[in-house]
């Protein structure tokens, strides 16, 4: 089993539980709605029977039925305080249950975009196709408005913009690699955030920086702007997706360019067959 495969088993088998937490604490919410409805009714048959009450209350030798233990309650008439205790205590775990479920809800949502995200990634060995993927999951997932996808380009030891959105400078359509900050991130691996200085060749200063790497081997790097109005900041997510985005994007670059190199030279190869074969049968004839 490779990398990408344990992680997706991995992914499966966390969302799987995650479902079937969620799916206890719902039933558990029911029941507690039907608790809480049953209680607002103040009949103690009801309670007995929803489960509010301890399974021995009703037992002679019990405590609060002891001879001399004070007046009795008249039948039908429900202790006020208790009641309102064990209400306020159910709505507070009620509560809490609801949050677990929101909590819950939030988690399997990431999980299911982040597997969502890493297929849509390696769906394709086109190179403008990953391309195109890859700017969908910063728009639609991450929130980024402006950005640049940068690929490295080994023979003229420099970052050039291969995708961007938004209205950027010309000047910053290529980035030297060398002694500037975004090189320093790619040699690193580590993705920077609220970044004080900037050495893009207009001055512009972006807010995260993502290297992508194979390894120690630079494949690209992503610069972003700005985010949508909609979003304020990144948040804890964003940074599980950053980590996704620095493995699986530069696998699936780095994939397309191997893709589109051989593809060339299929081509290439191809065109010189075809020139021999016409060469033959000119000559035949």
């Amino acid at each position: 089993m490779n990398d990408d495969e344990a992680w997706l088993a991995a992914l499966t088998e966390v969302f799987d539980s995650g479902r079937r937490l969620v799916d206890q604490l719902y039933a558990e919410n029911q029941r507690l709605r039907a608790l809480v409805a049953k209680l607002e009714t103040g009949r103690p048959e009801d309670l007995d029977a929803a489960g509010g009450r301890d399974a021995d209350a009703g037992a002679p030798d019990h405590p609060r039925h002891a001879p001399g233990s004070g007046p009795e309650r008249p039948p039908g008439q429900p202790r006020e305080g208790e009641v309102a205790r064990r209400l306020a205590e159910l709505e507070a775990h009620h509560r809490e249950l609801l949050q677990d479920y929101a909590d819950l809800e939030r988690q399997n949502s990431n999980f299911l975009s982040l597997y969502v995200a890493s297929s849509q990634i390696h769906a394709t060995l086109v190179f403008d196709e990953v391309l195109r993927n890859i700017k969908e999951i910063l728009i639609n997932l991450v929130g980024a408005d402006v950005f640049s996808i940068y690929v490295y380009e080994e023979s003229g030891r420099q970052f050039r913009r291969a995708a961007h959105e938004g209205n950027l400078d010309p000047a910053d359509e290529f980035v030297p690699f060398g002694d500037n900050l975004i090189s320093q991130v790619v040699r690193t691996g580590s993705f920077k955030l609220e970044v004080q200085e900037a050495d893009l060749p207009s001055g512009q200063q972006p807010i995260a920086i993502l290297p992508l790497r194979i390894g120690s081997e630079p494949v690209g790097v992503v610069v972003i702007f700005r985010l949508l109005v909609q979003k304020e900041a990144f948040d804890a997510f964003d940074l599980e997706l950053f980590d996704l985005l620095a493995a699986h994007a530069a696998t699936a670059l780095m994939s397309s360019f191997r893709y589109q190199r051989l593809e060339r030279k299929v081509l290439t190869l191809q065109g010189l067959l075809d020139l021999f074969k016409t060469g033959v049968t000119d000559g035949g004839g």
